[in-house]
């Protein structure tokens, strides 16, 4: 009618009360906000589903390092020493 109405000034509107989705630009702010945080929800629980129980792969890595380690002393391709200090730096 008067030209302004539909942000929710002017005549029958609010700042805040008469626009956007009921709630003017706040309102729709929350919205936002809300279908962004189940969005991730959703997210992150497909990502932990498609995990299946398993380790993350830095982890799992670190785990192999140091079972190659111990393979490699029990075959005696190191020695003592080089063991101690390579476990050391693998388990920091």
């Amino acid at each position: 009618m008067y030209g302004c109405n539909y942000l929710g000034f002017g005549p029958g509107g609010s700042f805040m009360g008469g626009g956007l989705m009921g709630g003017g630009f706040l309102g729709m702010f929350i919205n936002i906000l809300i279908i962004a945080l189940i969005a991730y929800l959703i997210f992150k629980l497909v990502q932990n589903l498609g995990n299946n129980g398993v380790t993350s792969p830095r982890k799992s890595n670190r785990k192999d390092s140091v079972q190659i380690l111990r393979e490699r002393f029990a075959r005696g391709d190191i020695d003592e020493d080089e063991y101690l200090k390579r476990k050391e730096i693998l388990e920091d």
